[in-house]
């Protein structure tokens, strides 16, 4: 039986909302094996949120790989599957297949939880932090987004966009690309004010950031909880 490159660890597992970042991740995780061939013919692809059968899963994860030195085996979503998938994957890790790379991506597991230990148990390096930023740090991290697409652009603009847009990474990155095309195209290679709002302004949604701030203040759909009038309370008795 052949076993994969010793730089390739048995299990990866990707933890965070932030979805570029896991997305990121995956991708290169996907090109390095893609380059040792087959991967395709060596691949299943699952999603947590729906039913996996655990006998399936755990002959799949044992499976040896045909005219290549792994196997792959992508779980998205695995902190939404269910406690018996969650059980098979540990007891699995106590000694996985040394054909196959287990990927997985998670939005939230506590540092308790056994699936995450049973991973880092193989190696420190086999969890991958993909938490969301902070608020505080999205401007830097959408300046970066559009020097990716060969612009620069102004710390008001990045602030403008994050404003607009949310702490969403794959949405920022969509909306920086957006940007990126429309100032290229204007034959310029920064962009500032002026071109956020005319790109992004008009087709963005409220920030989850806008929404959490108005209802701490009580202020969701203009005041609701305001009355408007006494026609508006409820008929006495």
């Amino acid at each position: 039986m052949s076993e994969k490159p010793t730089d390739l660890l048995n299990a990866y597992l990707v933890v965070g909302n932030d979805e570029l970042k896991a997305q990121t991740v995956i991708k290169k995780l996907w090109a390095r094996m893609e380059q040792l061939g087959a991967i395709d013919f060596n691949s299943q692809i699952l999603d947590g949120t729906k039913e996996i059968d655990t006998r399936t899963l755990v002959d799949s994860l044992n499976t040896p790989p045909l005219a290549s030195p792994i196997r792959v085996v992508v779980i998205k979503e695995v902190d939404k599957a269910g406690q018996a998938l969650t059980e098979a994957l540990i007891d699995y890790l106590k000694s996985p297949m040394p054909s196959t790379v287990l990927v997985m991506s998670a939005t939230k597991l506590t540092e308790k939880s056994r699936l995450l230990k049973a991973v880092r148990d193989l190696d420190k390096k086999a969890v991958i932090d993909a938490s969301e930023k902070k608020r505080s740090e999205i401007p830097a991290m959408v300046r970066q987004l559009a020097q990716g697409y060969h612009i620069h652009l102004s710390q008001e603009a990045a602030v403008k966009v994050a404003e607009l847009v949310g702490s969403s990474t794959l949405a920022l990155n969509s909306e920086v690309k957006k940007l990126a095309s429309y100032v290229l195209a204007m034959g310029k290679s920064s962009a500032d004010l002026n071109d956020v709002i005319t790109v992004i302004a008009r087709t963005s949604q409220p920030s989850a950031w806008d929404f959490v701030e108005a209802f701490s203040r009580r202020e969701l759909a203009g005041g609701r909880e305001r009355r408007t009038s006494r026609s508006e309370d409820p008929p006495a008795g």
